[in-house]
């Protein structure tokens, strides 16, 4: 009857669930709950609401007609949740004013039976993308380094990564932003950066693989890896021959030769000065023989031979035997590998 009402609150249970799963609001219609509010006032919630009869007209039966959403999220919440609706107790019990003679109390309402919902999941778990690395190189092998994935995908994966390096031992058009296609239902992909092989003596560097974020995948916490190159070139000057053999008569045997190069290729300029001891002269190719030879050793030519011709000189002073001279041979250069390197 009108004035009366019925507070009937509502008890939600089920496995996994919680109150940011779903929402419950009174179903809309002109025609649906009619004197039927709901309660989220303490001790009650918009999780567990009470239903609030409110009595309107003689001898008319209240029917609440609620409407329970799941909230779309993007957790994999595995299999389907099943949410039950029931009635509370304690605190939360059913009660009215229909015992208008004895006071307030459930006034003969009971409750019976609960409704049950099931919440199917559509999410899926994204793989969670690793990159782990494999042992040092020298230069010219490739870097070698794989791309993990967990759990395995259902279908092939493009993974973004970025590739950098210290030093100079990959070519411009292997570093930067690389795609890495993971199979589908693999869990690893090995990833190959080639290295160059150069005939530059330089520091040891290394290759920095970086897993980028991406589509369809999660970035783990081993997100970059980085494997050493070694370089396997050592500055040297070359010289052919360690002893050559010279008189100091006019004529056949005053002159011979011996050749000099470098080992490997400079940065810069490199300048060969032989210098000659008492008793001989020395020439650079197209030179006048003297007590020096200048030798000049570019980026380009640095590994082509350059003679230098030894000539005896007659010091008209009656000797006793053979004598030995030394020839000396100094490196100057802008490259700090050449600049006063030793020479044998």
């Amino acid at each position: 009857m009108a004035g009366e009402t019925v507070t009937v609150p509502l008890a939600i249970s089920g496995t996994g669930i919680v109150g940011s799963d779903y929402t419950i609001v009174r179903a809309p219609g002109s025609s649906l709950n009619r004197g039927v509010t709901l309660d989220t006032s303490n001790p009650h919630s918009a999780a567990e609401p009470a239903v609030v009869f409110t009595g309107h007209d003689t001898n008319t039966v209240q029917v609440a007609t609620l409407r329970v959403t799941a909230v779309q999220d993007t957790t994999d919440e595995g299999a389907s949740e099943v949410l039950t609706v029931g009635f509370g107790s304690g605190n939360r019990a059913v009660t009215s004013n229909l015992d208008r003679v004895s006071g307030t109390g459930t006034g003969g309402a009971t409750t019976a039976g609960t409704a049950t919902v099931t919440i199917t999941d559509d999410d899926v778990t994204l793989p969670v993308i690793t990159i782990s690395s494999g042992s040092a190189v020298t230069e010219g092998t490739g870097a070698i380094f794989t791309v993990n994935a967990n759990p395995a995908p259902a279908a092939n994966l493009d993974v973004t990564v970025a590739v950098t390096q210290s030093g100079d031992f990959v070519a411009s058009s292997n570093r930067g932003v690389k795609t890495v296609t993971i199979d589908a239902n693999a869990t690893s992909k090995t990833y190959t950066v080639p290295t160059v092989n150069d005939t530059i003596d330089e520091a040891n560097g290394s290759v920095t693989v970086t897993v980028n974020s991406g589509q369809g995948y999660t970035v783990g916490s081993a997100a970059a890896v980085t494997v050493t190159v070694n370089d396997d070139d050592t500055a040297a000057v070359n010289i052919s021959t360690a002893t050559v053999s010279v008189t100091e008569a006019p004529g056949a045997g005053r002159t011979d030769t011996y050749t000099v190069a470098l080992a490997t290729q400079p940065t810069h300029g490199v300048t060969v000065t032989a210098g000659a001891g008492a008793g001989v002269q020395v020439a650079a190719p197209g030179g006048t023989a003297g007590g020096t030879a200048t030798l000049t050793f570019t980026t380009s030519n640095w590994n082509t031979p350059q003679t230098v011709t030894v000539t005896g000189v007659d010091d008209n002073v009656d000797q006793t035997g053979n004598r030995s001279v030394t020839i000396t041979h100094t490196a100057t250069s802008s490259d700090g590998n050449y600049n006063n390197i030793s020479i044998a």
